[in-house]
């Protein structure tokens, strides 16, 4: 039996409609009865739930399964400071467009404002990230078109959060429906546009000498069409390593030969990792294309826009893979009839802060033997970095080359493992995430989940506090170092006994070496931590 909840039931059954499969239901009262609901489908194989008691943790580990099932999942917290907690997840999932879907249970509208415990405006409590759309409980034909354009929403221009908000009154807990509403029809997003980019912005990519194709972080790059870009030739594809495994990886040498400098970029995917990288290409002053799916977004994260294109990215790459390769004229004829903003190539590039080479480490060496370990695996496996550090370790591995997971929308430490985590939750592949010391400790609550199984591997880089904070240049005179950078003396040990999580430590790159075997693909029923002091 369902719940005698008019506004619940015609949720939970838009929600299979829409394609909705997993749900991470945390505890509480007031959302008790969303939680029997999921439960009940739960039970009938529609539904999948998770719980997970930390909710700055479960909204993380809803993104972690929708990337292993590329479909919308769902958190659902109760009322009160519960939804605040999920704000984190929120922001990472706007800016990496992540099908998240946040479901808060509240009180009623007449209870907010009042000092009743667990209570607080929770309608656009999320903003500006996602609006919120509310079911009004007392009226089942609202309720039903506002599930229906949230969800609807959530495959929205690339995927996006969305916030729906359910008041319930008491009594609550009474459960005597026997099935849920149907729904004959649902809203369909409208489908894409076969070629979004206008002819006079493909003039532009055809008349430069040199266009590129740079790749910002994206979680599922287009790769098929990436390389059928670059094997048509008539423009390369660059990045940094965390958008795709394709193409050439950003260096000082692209700079360093006119012959090798783009003229002209197209832009898509999200964040860059080097701060070098952007000041780079800002500098070399190309006018840049971005392919943007995003309605409200128009980022120039180069300085130099030069259009911006509206529309799916696979479709504009189907696009530019069309172009016939060979010479081409200047670009800055096109730019003109195009009426775009002039952008001025300079001839010496001896000012330009060109993104560093990497420097030596004996954690850069076990990040290398962990992918070249996986690379001549034949067990599948999703591969995830932790921020700061862990990113550029894996962004800067030349050979081999594999796509990895990493949280750069917002590029903050919180949540790292719980995504990780999520992803083993929601697929059978094997998950490795390698992160750092203060990344691991902040997000240890993600090993808080009976549902965790060996499938979840951890590499924890223990150096004693926050290592991108000595690569700072200047910071070294400030007497404050150890503060700004977290210096600690911790281990992961304790947590892992906490967790029931398997241990293992390595203090050499040699013991390190040793235990990355028996860590990768060792038999364990419950995740394994392997962690290094190198």
């Amino acid at each position: 039996m369902y719940c005698d909840k008019a506004s619940v039931n015609i949720l939970c059954a838009l929600m299979v409609r829409h394609g909705v499969r997993d749900v991470v239901v945390c505890p509480g009262s007031r959302n008790a009865v969303l939680a029997h609901n999921f439960g009940e489908l739960s039970r009938r194989g529609v539904l999948r739930v998770w719980p997970v008691t930390d909710e700055r943790c479960a909204a993380f580990v809803a993104i972690g399964i929708y990337l292993a099932t590329r479909t919308p999942a769902a958190v659902c917290v109760t009322s009160g400071s519960a939804l605040l907690n999920t704000l984190p997840a929120v922001a990472e999932a706007y800016y990496r467009r992540a099908a998240l879907l946040i479901i808060s249970a509240d009180r009623p509208p007449e209870a907010i404002g009042h000092l009743w415990g667990q209570t607080l405006p929770q309608t656009g409590a999320l903003q500006p990230y996602t609006r919120t759309w509310q079911l009004p409980e007392g009226n089942p034909v609202a309720a039903a078109r506002e599930a229906d354009a949230a969800l609807c929403a959530l495959r929205s221009e690339g995927g996006r959060p969305v916030h729906i908000n359910v008041p319930l009154t008491e009594p609550l807990f009474s459960f005597t429906t026997a099935s849920l509403p149907s729904f004959s029809d649902i809203t369909a997003p409208a489908p894409p546009a076969v070629n979004p980019i206008p002819p006079v912005v493909m003039a532009m990519v055809e008349a430069a000498a040199r266009p590129a194709i740079f790749v910002g972080h994206m979680d599922f790059p287009p790769e098929t069409l990436l390389e059928e870009v670059c094997r048509r030739g008539r423009l390369r594809v660059i990045g940094e390593g965390i958008g795709t495994a394709v193409g050439e990886r950003v260096t000082a040498e692209m700079f360093g030969d006119e012959a090798c400098r783009p003229d002209l970029l197209v832009h898509i995917g999200g964040t860059v990792v080097r701060k070098e990288t952007r000041l780079a290409f800002q500098h070399l002053g190309a006018p840049v294309v971005r392919i943007e799916e995003s309605a409200d977004a128009a980022p120039d994260t180069f300085g130099h826009l030069a259009a911006l294109v509206r529309g799916n990215t696979s479709a504009a790459l189907r696009q530019l893979a069309a172009l016939a390769g060979g010479s081409a004229v200047s670009s800055q004829s096109v730019a003109n009839e195009a009426n775009m903003p002039r952008h001025a190539v300079p001839t010496t590039l001896s000012h330009i802060p060109v993104p560093p080479s990497p420097a030596p480490s004996a954690f850069a060496q076990v990040a290398h033997e962990v992918v070249c370990l996986l690379a001549h695996s034949t067990r599948p496996y999703a591969l995830h970095a932790g921020n700061s550090t862990a990113v550029r370790l894996l962004a800067d591995i030349g050979q081999p080359r594999v796509h990895f997971f990493c949280n750069r929308g917002v590029n903050g430490i919180e949540g790292s493992l719980s995504v990780a985590a999520g992803h083993a939750l929601g697929g059978n592949s094997l998950v490795i995430c390698l992160l750092g010391d203060l990344s691991f400790f902040y997000d240890s609550n993600a090993l808080w989940n009976e549902s965790l199984d060996g499938k979840l591997r951890v590499l924890v880089m223990n150096d004693g506090g926050g290592a991108i904070f000595n690569r700072l240049p200047g910071l070294h005179d400030s007497q404050a170092q150890a503060l700004i950078a977290a210096h600690h003396s911790a281990t992961a040990e304790g947590v892992c006994c906490s967790y029931n999580a398997r241990y293992l430590a390595a203090r050499t790159p040699r013991e390190a070496a040793t235990r990355l075997p028996e860590f990768l693909f060792g038999d364990s029923a419950r995740p394994v931590v392997l962690e290094c002091f190198l």
